[in-house]
Protein backbone atom coordinates (compact mmCIF):
# COMPACT_ATOMS: atom_id res chain seq x y z
CA UNK A 1 0.00 0.00 0.00
CA UNK A 2 1.21 3.39 -0.56
CA UNK A 3 0.23 6.91 0.84
CA UNK A 4 -0.52 9.35 -2.04
CA UNK A 5 -1.30 12.70 -0.88
CA UNK A 6 -3.83 14.22 -3.16
CA UNK A 7 -3.15 17.89 -2.51
CA UNK A 8 0.10 17.41 -4.67
CA UNK A 9 -2.67 16.82 -8.07
CA UNK A 10 -4.23 19.88 -6.65
CA UNK A 11 -0.49 21.73 -6.77
CA UNK A 12 0.02 20.36 -9.77
CA UNK A 13 -2.92 21.74 -11.36
CA UNK A 14 -1.98 25.53 -10.10
CA UNK A 15 1.04 25.39 -11.36
CA UNK A 16 -0.25 24.82 -14.89
CA UNK A 17 -2.45 27.14 -14.38
CA UNK A 18 -0.46 29.78 -14.41
CA UNK A 19 0.83 28.92 -17.93
CA UNK A 20 -2.02 28.70 -19.48
CA UNK A 21 -3.50 32.34 -17.75
CA UNK A 22 -0.68 33.95 -19.49
CA UNK A 23 -1.48 34.85 -23.27
CA UNK A 24 -0.30 36.53 -26.20
CA UNK A 25 3.02 38.58 -26.07
CA UNK A 26 4.29 36.88 -22.89
CA UNK A 27 7.46 38.87 -21.74
CA UNK A 28 10.30 36.69 -20.68
CA UNK A 29 9.87 37.96 -16.95
CA UNK A 30 5.96 37.13 -16.97
CA UNK A 31 6.84 33.70 -17.86
CA UNK A 32 9.99 33.00 -15.82
CA UNK A 33 8.40 31.73 -12.72
CA UNK A 34 5.83 29.90 -14.43
CA UNK A 35 7.66 28.21 -16.96
CA UNK A 36 10.51 27.42 -14.00
CA UNK A 37 7.87 25.80 -11.68
CA UNK A 38 5.91 24.13 -14.21
CA UNK A 39 9.31 22.51 -15.65
CA UNK A 40 10.07 21.40 -11.70
CA UNK A 41 6.86 19.53 -12.12
CA UNK A 42 6.56 18.02 -14.89
CA UNK A 43 10.15 16.44 -14.27
CA UNK A 44 8.47 15.05 -10.99
CA UNK A 45 5.71 13.76 -12.45
CA UNK A 46 7.75 11.74 -14.84
CA UNK A 47 10.03 10.73 -12.15
CA UNK A 48 7.31 8.61 -10.18
CA UNK A 49 6.10 11.81 -8.06
CA UNK A 50 3.52 12.16 -6.65
CA UNK A 51 2.58 9.10 -9.17
CA UNK A 52 4.00 6.85 -11.68
CA UNK A 53 2.05 8.29 -15.31
CA UNK A 54 0.50 5.98 -17.39
CA UNK A 55 -0.46 6.04 -20.48
CA UNK A 56 -0.32 10.12 -20.33
CA UNK A 57 3.97 9.43 -20.12
CA UNK A 58 4.24 10.33 -24.40
CA UNK A 59 2.17 13.32 -23.58
CA UNK A 60 3.69 14.16 -20.54
CA UNK A 61 7.37 14.36 -22.27
CA UNK A 62 6.04 16.24 -24.73
CA UNK A 63 4.80 18.80 -22.67
CA UNK A 64 8.31 18.53 -20.75
CA UNK A 65 10.38 18.90 -23.94
CA UNK A 66 8.29 22.21 -24.92
CA UNK A 67 8.57 23.92 -21.92
CA UNK A 68 12.35 22.48 -22.00
CA UNK A 69 12.30 24.53 -25.57
CA UNK A 70 11.32 27.58 -23.93
CA UNK A 71 13.87 27.43 -20.97
CA UNK A 72 16.82 26.97 -23.68
CA UNK A 73 15.83 29.44 -25.81
CA UNK A 74 14.73 32.46 -23.36
CA UNK A 75 16.37 31.07 -19.91
CA UNK A 76 19.60 29.68 -20.63
CA UNK A 77 22.95 31.00 -22.15
CA UNK A 78 26.62 29.63 -21.92
CA UNK A 79 28.44 30.63 -18.88
CA UNK A 80 32.22 31.33 -18.63
CA UNK A 81 33.46 28.09 -18.60
CA UNK A 82 31.10 26.78 -21.59
CA UNK A 83 28.52 25.08 -19.25
CA UNK A 84 24.67 26.39 -19.62
CA UNK A 85 23.53 28.32 -16.68
CA UNK A 86 20.34 30.02 -15.84
CA UNK A 87 19.59 33.59 -17.29
CA UNK A 88 17.45 35.47 -15.27
CA UNK A 89 15.51 38.49 -17.10
CA UNK A 90 15.07 41.87 -16.15
CA UNK A 91 12.07 43.24 -14.42
CA UNK A 92 11.49 45.90 -16.75
CA UNK A 93 12.55 43.74 -19.88
CA UNK A 94 10.16 43.74 -22.80
CA UNK A 95 11.34 40.52 -24.67
CA UNK A 96 8.53 38.81 -25.79
CA UNK A 97 8.38 35.15 -26.29
CA UNK A 98 6.61 34.87 -29.64
CA UNK A 99 2.95 33.53 -29.55
CA UNK A 100 4.25 30.33 -31.68
CA UNK A 101 6.93 29.28 -29.18
CA UNK A 102 4.16 29.83 -26.07
CA UNK A 103 1.63 28.16 -28.00
CA UNK A 104 3.82 25.07 -28.50
CA UNK A 105 3.82 25.02 -24.82
CA UNK A 106 -0.02 25.38 -24.22
CA UNK A 107 -0.77 23.30 -26.99
CA UNK A 108 1.11 20.40 -25.34
CA UNK A 109 -0.16 21.01 -21.67
CA UNK A 110 -3.19 20.80 -23.11
CA UNK A 111 -2.42 17.87 -24.86
CA UNK A 112 -1.29 16.18 -21.90
CA UNK A 113 -3.83 17.29 -19.35
CA UNK A 114 -6.62 16.10 -21.87
CA UNK A 115 -4.81 12.62 -21.52
CA UNK A 116 -4.18 12.76 -17.71
CA UNK A 117 -7.74 13.47 -16.51
CA UNK A 118 -8.83 10.45 -18.69
CA UNK A 119 -5.82 8.10 -16.80
CA UNK A 120 -7.23 9.74 -13.13
CA UNK A 121 -10.64 8.76 -14.32
CA UNK A 122 -9.40 4.88 -14.83
CA UNK A 123 -7.33 5.21 -11.37
CA UNK A 124 -8.34 3.39 -8.47
CA UNK A 125 -8.98 5.87 -5.50
CA UNK A 126 -10.60 4.61 -2.54
CA UNK A 127 -11.89 5.92 0.80
CA UNK A 128 -11.57 3.23 3.38
CA UNK A 129 -13.86 4.22 6.24
CA UNK A 130 -13.11 3.06 9.77
CA UNK A 131 -14.77 0.11 11.22
CA UNK A 132 -14.55 -0.38 14.60
CA UNK A 133 -11.12 -0.44 15.70
CA UNK A 134 -10.00 -0.20 12.32
CA UNK A 135 -8.91 2.99 11.06
CA UNK A 136 -6.67 3.43 7.85
CA UNK A 137 -3.85 5.54 9.07
CA UNK A 138 -3.39 3.67 12.41
CA UNK A 139 -3.21 0.08 10.58
CA UNK A 140 -0.66 2.16 8.18
CA UNK A 141 1.25 3.55 11.02
CA UNK A 142 0.58 1.93 14.23
CA UNK A 143 -1.00 -1.25 13.63
CA UNK A 144 0.14 -2.15 17.56
CA UNK A 145 -2.76 -0.24 18.63
CA UNK A 146 -5.34 -2.90 17.36
CA UNK A 147 -4.19 -4.93 20.64
CA UNK A 148 -6.91 -4.54 23.40
CA UNK A 149 -4.83 -2.25 26.35
CA UNK A 150 -4.75 -5.23 29.12
CA UNK A 151 -3.35 -7.79 26.41
CA UNK A 152 -0.66 -4.64 24.81
CA UNK A 153 1.25 -4.56 28.40
CA UNK A 154 1.88 -8.31 27.78
CA UNK A 155 3.04 -8.01 23.67
CA UNK A 156 6.94 -7.91 23.75
CA UNK A 157 7.89 -4.32 21.79
CA UNK A 158 9.84 -6.92 19.39
CA UNK A 159 6.34 -8.27 18.57
CA UNK A 160 4.43 -4.76 18.41
CA UNK A 161 7.34 -3.49 16.06
CA UNK A 162 7.03 -6.74 13.50
CA UNK A 163 2.95 -6.28 13.67
CA UNK A 164 3.64 -2.14 12.94
CA UNK A 165 5.78 -3.42 9.93
CA UNK A 166 2.71 -5.64 8.90
CA UNK A 167 0.07 -3.25 8.92
CA UNK A 168 2.30 -1.37 6.29
CA UNK A 169 2.31 -4.16 3.90
CA UNK A 170 4.12 -4.39 1.62
CA UNK A 171 6.83 -2.30 2.79
CA UNK A 172 7.49 1.35 1.57
CA UNK A 173 10.80 0.94 -1.90
CA UNK A 174 12.94 3.32 -2.06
Amino acid sequence: MERINQYDFYEMSKTFQRLTALKGGVTRYDAFMPIWAAQRTINALLEGRPIEPGVSRGKAQQFASAVQGIVDRHFKEKGPNGADQWRFPSKGGAEIIPDFEWGLVTDALSQFEMIFAEEMRERATYRVPDRGIYNTAKLVDAADTTFPLDMARLVPEKCKLEWRAAGRWPAPSG
